[in-house]
């Protein structure tokens, strides 16, 4: 059986074919041109966090202060979970850095060291200075002193005696500044005011200092006279000085020596 060629089929057939080609390819061009001329979709707005960054390149050991921080609103995506906000901002003042931080980098609290608890200069007032010495058995009280302990300083140097600072803590006993039974009082560290240093040293270095244990509860400054005694002794007259300490009185010096034969 011999197949014939039949036009009137085969030219519609085609046709049909090539119209549904163009038509897809139309199709398409129509769908690509339509995604291109839509509008994005509008991204939620981010939450932002003011944090505490560093205005400046921070070293690893540095003391954070004021000057070097500043407080800047963020996107909190990405942001560190252990970020520091700005409410606790005053609290970084004075830590020390354990690592680096970059110039506006959101500071974290893995960047900080572990805060020191009571520093030795923690135990200081304003205008005070830790001052060290090593008293021999006379000056430590047959190594009786302790932590807390009040003492005056004086300047034994005859024929003067200088009361150089009134009610002087103890502040460390051996290098240790918490109470410890192994103390055996080979240095005493005392807190001293700022303008009395010099004169500690002196005395120090002089041999001359004195440490007078003072009750815990007397808070009255120190205060030495000299009592001068004369008598004749075979048509001689000899004198003695006498030192001693007294509370200060409202009478007038003048008056004082007068009645009691005193003399600052």
């Amino acid at each position: 059986m011999k197949w014939k060629f039949n036009g009137s089929f085969w030219l519609p057939l085609c046709c049909g074919l090539a119209a549904a080609i163009a038509a897809l390819y139309l199709l398409q061009l129509y769908l690509q041109r339509q995604l291109q001329q839509a509008p994005l979709p509008l991204d939620l707005p981010a939450e932002q966090l003011e944090v505490v960054v560093a205005n400046r390149p921070l070293s690893a050991g540095s003391e954070l202060t004021p000057a070097w921080l500043s407080l800047r609103r963020v996107n909190a995506v990405g942001l560190a979970s252990d970020h520091i906000r700005a409410e606790h901002a005053a609290s970084l003042f004075g830590r020390l850095l354990e690592h680096p931080v970059a110039q506006g980098q959101p500071l974290q609290w893995l960047h900080l060291a572990p805060q020191q608890q009571n520093r030795f200069s923690d135990l200081l007032l304003e205008g005070q200075r830790a001052f060290t010495l090593l008293p021999g058995i006379e000056q430590s009280h047959a190594g009786l002193l302790r932590l807390g302990d009040k003492v005056d300083l004086v300047a034994l140097e005859e024929p003067s005696l200088e009361v150089i600072e009134s009610g002087v803590t103890v502040l460390a006993v051996d290098g240790q500044w918490e109470f410890s039974d192994a103390a055996t009082e080979r240095s005493v560290t005392l807190a001293i005011s700022v303008e009395k240093m010099a004169l500690v040293e002196r005395a120090q270095r002089s041999g001359k200092l004195q440490l007078w244990l003072r009750s815990a509860g007397d808070s009255k400054p120190l205060s030495v006279t000299r009592r001068q005694t004369q008598w004749i002794v075979g048509g001689r007259m000899e004198e003695a000085n006498e030192w001693r300490g007294f509370e200060p009185s409202v009478e007038p010096l003048s008056q004082r020596a007068l009645t009691e034969g005193v003399w600052r």
